[in-house]
């Protein structure tokens, strides 16, 4: 099963890789000018508090596309993707900010014995903490990918429908991205680096292409993850609309 997701998330993003290119150019074109904007504005506290709530819609629309492409395929969206913040876009924002919530709660309270200054147990209190943080989010993530194909699930029927897929979940939402974005980055990154030294700065705009491109290959496991629970168990969606 595991060979079928890895497989299952790379496969998908190369066969679709020119409808994926045109409908997130527009996102990806913002992204590079906020960032831009970012940098020359790095001390107001306004700009780059709103270039935050710009980028994280932005990138919600990336998450949304890149799901629909390659859970319902190219004529899901069009050509140029979403110009628009619907009630999708919305259920997402908010389904994803509820989960925020909630492994922010689990992680302050993982905080408590730091007001006591007990090194040893705020050391080993933390590690658990997130560690739960990331079962909870990789569990409760499935509920994204069916927003975005409006076949909405609640978290808390994310959380049923994973509980045979604990250690599945958790390796292709948390660990498989972790260590891909972290291989991925750190070549890039040098890579990127070495250029901008050699031909020219402006070619920091890669570092935001970067971005999105570690992006979609995490939504793509996400993906994957829920289609292979859906298809090995369809009688969990089969009431939904």
């Amino acid at each position: 099963m595991y060979k079928r997701i890895i497989n299952g998330t790379f496969i998908p993003v190369f066969k679709n890789n020119q409808v994926l290119i045109k409908a997130l150019f527009l996102p990806l074109l913002l992204i590079i000018i906020l960032d831009k904007i970012s940098r020359m504005y790095s001390n107001d506290n306004f700009v780059t508090f709103s270039i935050i709530v710009l980028s994280l819609l932005i990138n919600i629309t990336i998450a949304i596309t890149t799901h629909r492409i390659l859970l319902l395929g190219s004529n899901s969206i069009s050509t140029w993707g979403f110009f628009k913040f619907g009630k999708r876009e919305f259920s997402f924002l908010i389904t994803s900010i509820f989960i925020g919530l909630i492994i922010g709660i689990v992680m302050a309270f993982g905080a408590i014995p730091l007001l006591f200054n007990i090194e040893a147990i705020t050391s080993i209190s933390l590690l658990v903490t997130i560690f739960f943080s990331l079962i909870l989010f990789s569990r409760f993530s499935l509920a994204l990918p069916s927003i975005a194909i409006d076949k909405e699930i609640s978290i808390s029927q994310a959380w049923e429908y994973t509980k045979n897929y604990k250690l599945l979940t958790f390796f292709t939402i948390v660990i498989f991205p972790i260590v891909f974005a972290l291989i991925l980055g750190i070549v890039y990154e040098l890579a990127i680096g070495f250029l901008i030294k050699i031909i020219s700065p402006h070619l920091d705009i890669l570092y935001p292409v970067l971005d999105v491109f570690i992006t979609v290959f995490i939504v793509s496991a996400l993906s994957v993850t829920y289609r292979v629970i859906k298809e090995d168990n369809p009688e969990y969606f089969e009431k939904i609309n």
